[in-house]
């Protein structure tokens, strides 16, 4: 017989939004299958009847979306918040880390993937983006060496993250390079839910992981598109 599973869950949001209402689905499932489960978001509010940790606080996020935009230092603010957070995790005593969308002005990367790295814990992240392997915005597009570009154009820093003076793009790449790569491989499971995405993943610095596809449900008892005869 197995023991408790305890799962350990961080995104921006919980039950609000795409990738919000993945992770409260989750959680749903993994306490329906025995888990003792938690999530840590950084925005907006959580559903009643989950359990759930909150990162910072809504003057932190703007405080990391001002940093972000005057120093393109997008998901290297949130210096006390992350280290908190931290602090939760540890009491917690998770078995499995689940990271979701870990950018959207509430964590400190480095911080976290620095403490990832020690603490060799089981870590699921599932890329809902590109953001994690490009060096600003969250969706790239490959040179004409068929590569992911290490500096992104001006016209990426009008994008999310928007980003209105320092431009730190070529820099940033090889800080989160540096920052993801860290962890161990028998500590690291990528998940996408796309064939696109991990194909992008394999040509990138995440290369060395292993990433699986997993894709997004939807609900097939909703309205159905019915044929239509064209006269």
């Amino acid at each position: 017989m197995f023991g408790l599973i305890i799962e350990f869950t961080i995104d921006a949001f919980v039950g609000f939004g795409s990738v919000g209402r993945i992770v409260q689905e989750l959680y749903d499932t993994a306490e329906e299958r025995g888990f003792e489960c938690c999530i840590a978001y950084g925005r907006g509010d959580a559903p009643d009847g989950y359990n759930t940790y909150k990162i910072g606080s809504k003057a932190g996020v703007i405080e990391a979306g001002i940093e972000s935009r005057i120093l393109d230092n997008h998901g290297f603010a949130s210096r006390n918040a992350t280290k908190r957070l931290i602090a939760f995790i540890e009491k917690f005593n998770p078995d499995v880390i689940n990271l979701h969308s870990i950018h959207g002005y509430y964590l400190n990367i480095k911080i976290l993937f620095d403490y990832l790295h020690k603490t060799h814990r089981k870590v699921v992240w599932t890329l809902h983006d590109c953001w994690p392997i490009s060096s600003h915005s969250g969706f790239i597009q490959l040179n004409d060496a068929g590569k992911i570009p290490q500096y992104e154009s001006k016209y990426d820093s009008t994008q999310y993250p928007k980003n209105l003076w320092w431009h730190r793009k070529s820099k940033n790449y090889f800080k989160k390079e540096s920052v993801f790569t860290q962890i161990e491989i028998q500590d690291l499971v990528l998940v996408t839910p796309s064939v696109w995405l991990k194909n992008l993943i394999n040509i990138s610095y995440l290369s060395k992981y292993d990433c699986r596809v997993i894709n997004n449900g939807i609900d097939l008892s909703g309205p159905r598109i019915k044929s239509v005869q064209v006269k």
